[in-house]
């Protein structure tokens, strides 16, 4: 949900500065950038910003704050890049010339980048275009940013619990530390198989099978495999009425033994 969330937000930025583009284009005359096709795709824009109830420069500023903060996420490195075309920083200016959108919202002199560029406004348009393709790298790349941000995210939840595993059983509790120990590797072995192309998941699968999956699809080797057989011996003995209770060091074991795989089973 979050990940379709993020992603429906760069896509709205993407289309954000491209009518932002459009905009710019039509209303300075700019008419090697905008087609006639384009005029009847943003005729409803064309409407609000020559009756001011659409306004480039409070909608681009909108626009920035939302950039930013999603471009943090999925593409941090560029961030700096994005932000220079919005606020241009002048100590690296050797001239100490202005050549930012900003700039062009303040009434500012701009001192134009390269030959090519015959107005401001041309200028500005060139760094619109610039962010956009910022933002469309972003987009190309999320699925697997999102990916790695959820793992992340998964891994500290998981080890957090191993945390109070780990305090329940110093306290004594020691079904129940191997329970929640348990939930942990069965979440992990879990996340593991429906993340892997070649394991197909049937809903009545064991942690048994996620094994045995993992071995088939060479994520494990044959000694992890029964390293990871004993841990589930352990989960068993812990999540099921058996003729013993598990003792200390079995749920010590599995608490250790599974955050070993955390780190090393991928």
């Amino acid at each position: 949900m979050i990940k379709e969330k993020i992603k429906s937000e760069l896509q709205q930025l993407i289309n954000d500065i491209k009518t932002f583009s459009f905009i710019l284009a039509y209303s300075c005359s700019l008419k090697n950038r905008y087609s006639d096709e384009d005029v009847e795709k943003y005729e409803e824009v064309i409407y609000d910003f020559e009756n001011e109830i659409f306004k480039l420069d409070e909608s681009y500023n909108i626009f920035y704050a939302k950039s930013c903060r999603v471009m943090s996420v999925v593409l941090p490195e560029r961030l700096q890049e994005f932000r220079s075309c919005y606020v241009y920083d002048r100590k690296a200016s050797q001239k100490g010339s202005f050549r930012a959108i900003a700039d062009y919202f303040n009434h500012s002199s701009i001192e134009l980048r390269t030959s090519f560029e015959k107005s401001i406004e041309e200028h500005t348009y060139n760094l619109f275009i610039q962010q956009k393709n910022i933002l469309l790298s972003a987009y190309e790349i999320i699925d697997s940013v999102l990916f790695d941000i959820e793992n992340i995210m998964q891994f500290n939840l998981f080890i957090n619990e191993l945390d109070i595993a780990q305090d329940l059983l110093n306290k004594k509790y020691v079904r129940a530390a191997g329970v929640i120990a348990s939930t942990v590797f069965d979440g992990h072995l879990k996340t593991i198989c429906k993340n892997n192309p070649n394991i197909t998941l049937k809903s009545k699968d064991t942690i048994g099978k996620y094994i045995e999956y993992l071995r088939s699809a060479k994520v494990i080797d044959a000694i992890e495999q029964r390293k990871l057989q004993c841990l589930n011996d352990t989960r068993t003995l812990c999540c099921h009425k058996k003729d013993r209770e598990p003792t200390e060091t079995e749920v010590q074991d599995l608490i250790t033994g599974t955050k070993r795989v955390l780190s090393d089973v991928h």
